[in-house]
């Protein structure tokens, strides 16, 4: 059974372990999706775009998206019309494993020709000299799907692997640091990555994925079909792109959100609608033989609050010393480079007048969150299943002694600047 999960894998024994024991979609642990379990999305005289940007070039996730871009055509067939507009970027190159030998990148549009549902190709471009993590690129991309929709509002999409807030060249020494402590014997070939999406080996860091979606135009709502995208830290980088963001503190299974069920939520552009959406994700995983889910949606109107927030918690943290491992992590890594945020502030030794504005203010941010009891992680030396005893839906960084050069990538960080470090 070929499994994959949506973030980068950095060892070769980390990537043996995920390709055992993740699930994918297709498998039995992906179960059917009903024919029609959400509405038809209300005719309206407002015009919505939704853009789908697919980044499988490298990523060895090409058989999960071809999968998802069949549910999304036959979804559309009930949706699309002159007020409800759907666009597919897509990046794919020949899987040697699979023996696909599919390789494009073409935008194209969904649409009724001749009664039938189907995409119509928009622009083609050689995939040997483009590339779909140069900002530049994906903003034209981006304006250009914007333009041939020319809708009134837009959503947006994003599939790949995902990684939050951490630098390439500070994400392998801690990858390979946590190696030499934990397994000695395994082999240290350390793939070079940024932090979101994947063209051949180019990865893309997320203020430049920041800057190439507030270029393009605002969104209405951006949701992550990739991995550790809920780090407090990133979503403060990309908080003035979208009103709202859906993603995952967690890493995500590789068949991802279940779009036959999903799309018509992209197209309401409402709270409540985007909810419905996350919940459906839920749904689809706690239901699956190996459950492992966590999700998350952000108002990203309330970030710039909880910073603010923050601040006295960071604050007060700086004055003790905690004790990391006690706290819940979200990946196998030994020390974890993702923690809980609300574990984190509870740790802090913040009075209760700050504590409790801190907690008004993350309810305030996250307007939903849900996960499973217990996770997979495919890297780390505790590789594998992972309890979630909490989960408050965003992730954070907490400095872990030996650690130094990731903790000084994260002071540069416009949320640590935020929080006053």
């Amino acid at each position: 059974m070929k499994t994959a999960l949506r973030h980068i894998i950095h060892t070769a024994t980390a990537l043996a372990a995920a390709l055992i024991i993740t699930a994918c979609g297709g498998s039995s642990d992906s179960p059917a999706t009903p024919d029609d379990p959400t509405p038809t999305p209300p005719q309206t005289e407002t015009t919505h775009g939704v853009l789908f940007f697919f980044m499988g070039s490298g990523t060895g996730l090409q058989t999960e998206m071809d999968e998802n871009v069949r549910q999304i055509v036959q979804k559309a067939s009930g949706i699309v019309d002159d007020n409800h507009k759907l666009m597919i970027f897509y990046d794919r190159v020949y899987d040697p494993v699979d023996k696909n030998h599919d390789t494009f990148t073409r935008l194209t549009e969904v649409k009724k020709v001749d009664g039938r549902t189907k995409q119509v190709t928009v622009e083609e471009w050689n995939p040997q000299t483009t590339s779909t993590v140069d900002p530049d690129f994906m903003a034209s991309v981006m304006k250009l799907a914007r333009q041939k929709m020319n809708a009134d509002t837009y959503s947006l999409v994003m599939s790949s692997h995902g990684g939050g807030w951490i630098p390439s060249d500070v994400y392998d020494e801690f990858v390979a640091k946590e190696g030499a402590d934990n397994e000695p014997s395994a082999s240290r070939a350390l793939t070079l990555t940024k932090f979101f999406g994947e063209d051949s080996g180019s990865f893309m860091e997320v203020p430049q994925l920041a800057k190439a979606l507030t270029e393009a135009g605002k969104w209405q709502c951006l949701l992550f079909d990739a991995c550790f995208m809920a780090s407090v830290e990133a979503l403060y980088d990309l908080r003035l792109t979208a009103d709202y963001i859906i993603a995952s503190p967690a890493e995500v299974m590789g068949g991802g959100f279940p779009y036959q069920t999903v799309l018509p939520c992209l197209y309401e552009d409402s709270e409540e609608s985007y909810t419905t959406l996350c919940k459906a994700f839920m749904d689809k995983y706690k239901g699956s033989a190996t459950p492992s889910a966590t999700v998350t949606l952000v108002r990203t109107s309330a970030l710039d609050a909880l910073a603010a927030a923050a601040k006295p918690i960071y604050a007060a943290a700086a004055g003790r010393t905690i004790d990391a491992s006690a706290l819940q992590g979200y990946e196998g890594l030994r020390p974890h480079m993702f923690f809980d945020l609300a574990h984190y502030a509870g740790a802090a030794g913040a009075t209760a007048a700050q504590q409790s504005a801190f907690s008004r203010a993350l309810s305030d941010a996250v307007a939903y969150a849900d996960h499973t009891p217990t996770i997979i992680s495919g890297f780390g030396a505790d590789k594998g299943t992972i309890s979630m005893a909490t989960c408050c839906g965003l992730t954070c960084h907490v400095p872990v002694a030996g650690y130094d050069k990731t903790h000084a990538a994260w002071l540069a960080t416009s949320w640590a600047k935020a929080v006053g470090q």
